[in-house]
C-alpha cells in the first residue's frame, strides 16, 4: 500500500484444553490503513503468508 501510513499489528493465540495445557498457538498479523484512498482498510492475514509484508508495502491502490 505505498504511499499510504499503516499500522502493523501482530495477535498471538492461544488454545488450552480445561487443564490449561496449550494444545495450539498461531499468530495473526493485520494492517490498519485509516487514510487509503477508498476510506480505511483493514487486512487480516490469519494464515500467516510469507512475503505479505513485502507484498503489501509495494501494492498500488487499484479502482
Amino acid at each position: 500500500m505505498a504511499g499510504s501510513d499503516a499500522t502493523r499489528t501482530a495477535y498471538t493465540l492461544s488454545c488450552q484444553d480445561d487443564a490449561g495445557k496449550e494444545q495450539y498457538r498461531a499468530t495473526q498479523v493485520q494492517w490498519t490503513v485509516p487514510d487509503a484512498p477508498g476510506g480505511p482498510v483493514l487486512v487480516v492475514d490469519r494464515w500467516a503468508f510469507e512475503g505479505l509484508d513485502t507484498r503489501l508495502a509495494e501494492a498500488t491502490w487499484g479502482e
